[in-house]
């Protein structure tokens, strides 16, 4: 089964699961919910950096061209202050650090730097995304949103 496939099965799995468990939240009247999960991050990274003296830098595939992994499963934190029965502020938090090493087959010019043919080359990408929202249910009765 493929990845697409399995998603779209837990997806409907939820929906279907979804009244039972409304029926017997524990945690529906609570204010604050914390949450641990997984995220799956597919990254496709193309960067370029040019240079004032040098021109137009060489455009990299972060992962193609440097090694770096282009798939990681990362635990992600999150929590719901419910305001009120309708309204909530919720957020989340989630870091990709990634890295790479390779030995290049061509010349590469990154801003000022030129690397040669042949030279390893140990890149590193990090992203941390921090995510705050509203959230207002105009519908929420018995449990149902």
């Amino acid at each position: 089964m493929t990845y697409r496939a399995r998603s779209v099965l837990l997806l409907l799995t939820g929906f279907v699961c979804m009244p039972a468990y409304a029926a017997s939240d524990p945690w529906g009247d609570s204010p604050f919910t914390l949450q641990l999960g997984a995220f799956r991050a597919d990254a496709e990274t193309t960067v370029r950096l040019d240079s004032a003296v040098l021109g137009r830098g060489t455009s990299l595939n972060l992962e193609g061209d440097l090694g770096v992994d282009d798939s990681k499963i990362l635990p992600e934190f999150s929590f719901l202050w419910r305001i009120n029965p309708r309204h909530g502020i919720e957020g989340s938090y989630v870091t990709l650090n990634r890295s790479g090493s390779r030995t290049i087959s061509g010349t590469i010019q990154f801003g000022d730097v030129i690397y040669p043919l042949n030279s390893t080359v140990n890149s590193k990408f990090d992203s941390d995304v921090f995510r705050v929202a509203y959230r207002y249910s105009p519908i929420n009765d018995k449990g149902n949103e």
